[in-house]
């Protein structure tokens, strides 16, 4: 198994994550826009990331193996009298709880990597 793949993974889908959310935020006041979320990251998705596609023949070409989640409609959104179902405070939540997963992670894969360091050294 490998940790620092899960750990590289999960970070991905918390960086994803927080881009969705940047993304409902600014479209906060588009009528009709619908909040997006991915997909939960599952044990099976994080054994095995997936490589990024390329949608644009001028998109750089995927560094490594990153992250790739199925983007689906945020369930919690509630429709507005616009048609919109980007909640300001929900997207907020969202981040801040995005953000301390990806800095447990990061924190993660620093001790693992002194772990390694040090096997390594004796």
């Amino acid at each position: 198994m490998n940790v620092f793949g899960m750990m590289k993974a999960r970070m991905a889908y918390e960086t994803q994550s927080l881009r969705l959310s940047a993304e409902n935020m600014a479209n906060l006041h588009t009528p009709h826009y619908k909040a997006r979320m991915p997909t939960e990251l599952t044990f099976d998705d994080a054994l095995h990331p997936l490589a990024l596609r390329k949608t644009h023949r001028n998109h750089l070409p995927p560094n490594g193996q990153q992250g790739n989640f199925k983007i689906v409609q945020d369930p919690e959104g509630q429709e507005t009298i616009t048609g919109n179902t980007v909640s300001h405070m929900h997207e907020l939540q969202k981040s801040n709880a995005a953000g301390q997963n990806h800095k447990q992670m990061t924190n993660l894969w620093e001790a693992h990597l002194s772990l390694l360091t040090t096997a390594l050294k004796s």
